[in-house]
């Protein structure tokens, strides 16, 4: 009699998992609204991630956004959306508050808004983070405090101060070092971030003038991967290289060059093309009717059990890329 419902057990297990997989292939209109098009990050999000989903499902895809971090361009991409009826948008807000309303719209006009770096938005489904930011943030953290001895001054840049993820991982790092570091302190004038408005140019620019202000500084944070490589330049340019832990998160193949030669010590880095597919998925769930619930299977990698709170989703899908490893990943 056991061995009978261990089998049904599985049975049904494997009829779920079977049950579960159909749900999250649905054929969709997909919009993928990026904080901006034509960078390594958004592009890899995109080919890797939403196309890669298309080609599975049957469905159809387009992506559109401004060049730079621009929130008003960004909500006039969600509103062409809403107009040209699409089914579902996914997004990547560059400014969450300002977005919130057009977004409150498209879901009145019955559009599913899946989003990513988004998780104080009102108006969406659900928002898929690849992982929980404090935890990430506080590993950028360790690091960074290796690399400088524990001691030292920092400086921190973000993409956005309007930004959830990056101000939340460099919150986050600011916590860590305040409670296990007490000889690191932020360089950054009123421990305000330096905001870099995800735009290479405008990053270089901004590293120079931060590098030339704080001499003193150890080790720099930049969150956005649209940054870290114009932020390396800076440092290599400096001769700062192997005076400057810098941390920063990026795709291994748009730093590679910089990691080899220790311009970036420590590359914090995700597959974009990974999340923008637990997007799709999460759109699908929500499309069938299916309520996802903490432990579910999304079928991607890092969102194989899956954390479900109120309406975000956490996966676990996170690397430390250096050196030694880099040759490993190509995305």
């Amino acid at each position: 009699m056991k061995k009978i419902l261990a089998i049904i057990l599985v049975l049904s297990v494997l009829l779920f998992n079977v049950a579960m997989a159909e749900d999250l292939l649905q054929e969709m209109d997909i919009a993928f609204l990026p904080k901006s098009v034509g960078g390594a990050w958004f592009t890899r999000m995109y080919e890797g991630g939403i196309e890669v989903y298309a080609a599975e499902s049957g469905s159809t895809s387009f992506q559109s956004g401004p060049s730079a971090g621009d929130a008003a361009a960004q909500n006039r991409c969600v509103q062409d959306a809403v107009a040209g009826g699409v089914e579902v948008i996914a997004v990547c807000p560059f400014s969450p508050e300002q977005i919130d309303a057009d977004l409150g719209k498209a879901r009145e006009d019955g559009i599913i808004v899946i989003s990513n770096e988004g998780s104080t938005l009102v108006n969406i489904d659900y928002d898929i983070e690849a992982f929980k930011n404090a935890d990430f943030g506080a590993m950028a953290a360790d690091k960074m405090a290796q690399g400088m001895g524990e001691e030292g001054e920092i400086i921190v840049f973000v993409g956005s101060l309007a930004s959830t993820a990056h101000v939340g991982w460099a919150q986050a790092i600011v916590d860590r070092m305040t409670e296990a570091y007490p000889n690191i302190a932020v360089a950054n004038e009123g421990g305000v971030f330096i905001e870099t408005g995800n735009n290479a140019a405008n990053s270089y620019e901004k590293a120079k003038e931060a590098l030339k202000a704080y001499p003193n500084a150890k080790a720099c944070f930049c969150p956005s991967s649209t940054d870290t490589p114009s932020i390396a330049l800076a440092i290599q340019e400096a001769g700062l290289t192997n005076q400057i832990t810098y941390v920063a998160v990026g795709l291994p193949n748009a730093t590679r060059t910089y990691i080899e030669d220790g311009s970036i010590d420590v590359l914090m880095s995700w597959d974009p093309g990974e999340v923008a597919q637990a997007m799709c998925r999460a759109a699908a769930a929500v499309k069938t009717g299916r309520e996802l619930k903490t432990g579910d299977d999304l079928g991607v990698f890092g969102f194989n059990s899956i954390i479900v709170e109120d309406k975000v989703i956490t996966g676990t899908e996170w690397r430390m890329i250096t050196a030694e490893n880099v040759g490993e990943y190509n995305y």
